[in-house]
């Protein structure tokens, strides 16, 4: 029989996290987004995102959705297979993890449009408006957070460490948001390097990647409304200037 010692030590080694009474909740957000994404593949493909095709960043999105499924049902059924997850965490805890993840995706957002590397350009009104407002602020940080977070991150923090899978998945998801919110640029990269440190950590310390979902959401939200109306930019504009 393993001493609790010796039992903490594989726990923080595997960095998996798993609490069974989430996964109903879990695949009903994983087959909600896989729906979600083919409907719109299907039914606007030639949608674009910020002058990215949709159908393009739709296709990345169910690889991602079905790698990180897939390896959340093999730990979830087999939990010394190989690979982690982290899921959505201690549901006592839920409260905590949302009010963190709002909190930082707020200052990661208002930081950025303070600092006028966001710009609050206006978008177009569009009958396909809302559907590019679900894709960018709900559909995106839903799924990337959960294959970034939810499983690349553990996954390379157990065959490496917690600090070289939090860079690793950092790089990549620099590369991946390369000029995100309009930056350029040098910025460009280390924009989303620095919110992927800060939702990385996050997850981490709190063993679930719920608040880097709601964080990512929140952010994607406040910057996606300043784009919308020109009196909402200028309301977040006033409010950057408040900053110290």
């Amino acid at each position: 029989m393993l001493s609790p010692a010796f039992m903490e030590v594989e726990k923080i080694m595997d960095y998996t996290v798993i609490f069974k009474e989430n996964s109903p909740a879990l695949i009903m957000m994983f087959l909600s987004a896989f729906i979600l994404i083919t409907w719109v593949m299907v039914g606007f493909p030639d949608l674009t995102l910020d002058s990215v095709n949709v159908f393009s960043v739709a296709t990345v999105y169910l690889l991602f959705l079905i790698f990180t499924f897939v390896g959340y049902i093999i730990k979830y059924l087999a939990p010394d297979a190989p690979g982690g997850i982290i899921d959505l965490g201690d549901p006592d805890k839920a409260w905590i993890n949302i009010s963190l993840g709002i909190v930082a995706g707020l200052f990661v957002a208002l930081t950025l449009l303070a600092g006028a590397v966001a710009k609050a350009t206006l978008m177009p009104f569009t009958v396909t408006l809302p559907l590019q407002f679900l894709f960018i602020c709900l559909i995106s940080p839903f799924v990337e957070e959960l294959f970034f977070r939810g499983w690349l991150l553990p996954t390379l923090s157990q065959y490496l460490s917690g600090p070289a899978g939090t860079i690793l998945v950092s790089i990549a998801f620099a590369l991946y948001h390369v000029n995100t919110w309009g930056a350029v640029g040098l910025m460009g990269y280390l924009i989303p390097f620095t919110f992927s440190l800060l939702l990385s950590l996050l997850v981490l310390k709190l063993e679930s990647v719920a608040p880097a979902i709601i964080a990512h959401t929140t952010a994607n939200t406040i910057i996606t409304l300043t784009q919308l109306t020109a009196p909402t930019a200028k309301i977040v504009q006033i409010l950057g200037a408040l900053l110290p």
